[in-house]
């Protein structure tokens, strides 16, 4: 998959008609990238791992549109409680064991 079609599956997901979000994006789309190559000491991204960059984004953008808010009912009360929002590398991070095949393990 390439960086476009992560981009197109990530607006389709989130029902982004416009390109106001691109920029945004695109930028979570390389810096995850660029994450995982170092994480995995890889020299290029394994287009393998392209959903699990569009299931990241897709989490973190739903979180910043919700604004870290989450409801919990209790009988008849609600209580909704606001969460610190992560940076796009701390959903990486909760994902970790996905990048585990992909991780380079030098040999001595």
């Amino acid at each position: 998959m390439t960086n476009a079609e992560i981009l197109t599956t990530v607006k389709l997901l989130l029902s982004i008609a416009d390109t106001s979000q691109d920029a945004i994006i695109n930028y979570y789309i390389l810096a995850l990238e660029r994450r995982i190559i170092n994480i995995c000491g890889l020299s290029s991204f394994p287009t393998e791992l392209a959903d699990l960059v569009v299931d990241i984004i897709v989490k973190k953008m739903k979180d910043d549109i919700t604004d870290g808010l989450e409801s919990i009912n209790m009988g008849d009360t609600n209580i909704k409680v606001k969460s610190n929002p992560k940076n796009i590398i701390g959903y990486l991070e909760e994902n970790m064991s996905e990048l585990e095949s992909f991780m380079f393990v030098e040999v001595i």
